[in-house]
């Protein structure tokens, strides 16, 4: 009936086969009537077949204005003259031995590439949680038999599989989650390219990562002919971070001003070109306390310029110029940087001058972070892996 069209269309069914719609105090059901579609046998594709008996069966449609939807489907079984088998028909929208449709299924499945618990999932879909959970366990996903020609490696705190730390592998050029390792270590990670053959290996030219010695312990084991990239974030976090050593120091040593060096930290840290008026008003002051603060400030301005710099030369002779500062200032709090500096100069000055970073990974951590917070953490490493690669694949392509 023409009443029923549009129920029909959204479920891709033809005309009339929703004979009668059942209104009942909670629910809506469809009584539905299909025409024959078996015309072989699922075995032996015999075509002698006679139709054995009826079944009526109750499949959960999704949701109508909040009210759940269940079809009542008048199916025919069939019994094979020729292998003696029996089968039932094929329901269009409705795959085999499933009480939900179609619909149904890929919802859940598109629920998981979003950033929602489980429990929710089954709240938004009317199903319970191990329901959700055993259809996200039908996907797979392969680890990747090609290696892009530039990697990008990183770590984040994940808690799962009994490990603190799990290992993401990106490809910053395409800005795509290659896999998921399960451990932060040097031999989960040998194990895991050596499944790669030494062809594929070599084609990787750059790889980008942080100050680690693990991971360039790793990438020198496994990948020779590529360059290590330091990535730009955790270079300037060096100076940052004894930038911040050396305001800690100072207010320490004013009781009463103390909570006002912890305020205003965020200026200290930010680029002095893009302070507004307010904040450098307020960096006057601060700096006016501690001529040692000055000077650690003056260090950090100083370094950023380097970021406006693209010739590798220019970038070799301006860190030699700065690392020489930094001995001259006498502040200690800047001394452990000279060390890492002399310890990564390479990946450094490769860091600088490349157009490669870790942008794309720092974002993808902070979305799991969320994820994981949502879903209150992970036990099972196989499902997290999933859900990360899922969201990924849905949202970020």
């Amino acid at each position: 009936m023409f009443r029923y069209y549009f129920i029909e269309n959204s479920f891709n069914w033809e005309e009339g086969f929703i004979k009668e719609i059942e209104n009942l105090e909670n629910q809506f059901v469809l009584h539905l009537y299909f025409n024959p579609s078996a015309f072989s046998c699922l075995y032996c594709q015999s075509h002698k077949l006679h139709i054995k008996d009826y079944r009526d069966q109750k499949v959960f449609m999704g949701y109508w204005n909040f009210t759940p939807v269940y079809a009542l489907i008048h199916k025919r079984r069939y019994i094979c003259t020729c292998c003696h088998k029996t089968f039932y028909e094929e329901t269009p929208g409705i795959s085999r031995y499933q009480r939900r449709s179609d619909k149904v299924i890929n919802n859940i499945i598109q629920s998981c590439a979003e950033l929602m618990s489980f429990k929710t999932i089954a709240r938004k879909n009317g199903v319970s949680v191990s329901t959700v959970i055993k259809y996200f366990d039908r996907i797979t996903f392969k680890r990747p038999t090609h290696l892009p020609e530039v990697l990008s490696l990183d770590e984040f705190r994940g808690n799962a599989h009994g490990q603190r730390y799990q290992v993401a592998l990106n490809n910053p050029e395409t800005h795509e989650i290659l896999d998921i390792l399960p451990k932060r270590n040097a031999e989960e990670m040998l194990l895991y390219f050596c499944q790669f053959p030494r062809e594929e290996r070599m084609k990787v030219k750059f790889v980008v990562m942080d100050l680690s010695m693990l991971f360039r312990k790793v990438v020198r084991t496994m990948f020779p002919c590529a360059t290590i990239i330091g990535d730009r974030f955790h270079i300037q976090r060096l100076v940052i971070w004894a930038l911040e050593r050396v305001r800690k120091t100072v207010q320490n040593l004013f009781h009463e001003k103390r909570i006002y060096f912890k305020r205003n930290k965020r200026i200290l840290n930010k680029k002095g070109k893009t302070l507004t008026e307010g904040e450098l008003v307020c960096l006057h002051e601060i700096l006016q306390q501690s001529p040692k603060l000055q000077r650690a400030y003056a260090l950090k301005e100083a370094f950023f310029k380097v970021f406006s710099m693209k010739d590798p030369t220019s970038v070799k002779i301006f860190l030699t110029q700065w690392l020489t500062l930094v001995k001259e200032s006498g502040v200690e709090e800047f001394q452990s940087v000279l060390k890492t500096f002399k310890d990564w100069e390479n990946e450094i000055l490769e860091g600088l001058t490349q157009p490669f970073s870790n942008g794309f990974t720092e974002g993808i951590n902070n979305k799991i972070k969320v994820l994981k917070r949502i879903a209150f953490g992970f036990k099972n490493f196989k499902r997290f892996r999933g859900r990360i690669l899922l969201l990924s694949k849905v949202k970020l392509n």
